[in-house]
């Protein structure tokens, strides 16, 4: 439900309002990326030609976005199985997250762990 309400205000910020959110070969970092919110944001961003890093605790469903985003839109996607939810330690996930992030820096940064 959330997912679809946050479609249709994207679509009405395009369509009526002629709203660009210039994302075009920027790239952003989502978090939470595999499944509701932080996959519709993905979807949008990557509609938008924003390529994306994305980080999940579920691999395969990460994965599975992945596909389906690569196959929708053709922008780099990049992605990381993580938990940032408790890992917070100098060599845990959220270094990791950090140093992958620094080899194809984000303009964006959708953090929603």
């Amino acid at each position: 439900m959330v997912c679809k309400l946050l479609e249709f205000v994207y679509l009405i910020c395009i369509l009526e309002n002629g709203v660009e959110l210039k994302l075009t070969n920027k790239t952003a970092l989502i978090t939470g990326a595999s499944k509701g919110i932080g996959l519709a944001v993905a979807e949008l961003f990557a509609a938008e030609g924003c390529h994306l890093h994305l980080a999940a605790r579920n691999g395969e469903a990460l994965l599975q976005a992945k596909r389906e985003l690569d196959s929708r839109h053709g922008v780099k996607i990049t992605i990381q199985a993580l938990d940032l939810s408790f890992s917070m330690t100098p060599h845990g996930d959220a270094a990791s997250i950090s140093r992958c992030s620094a080899t194809s820096p984000c303009r964006v940064s959708i953090i929603r762990a």
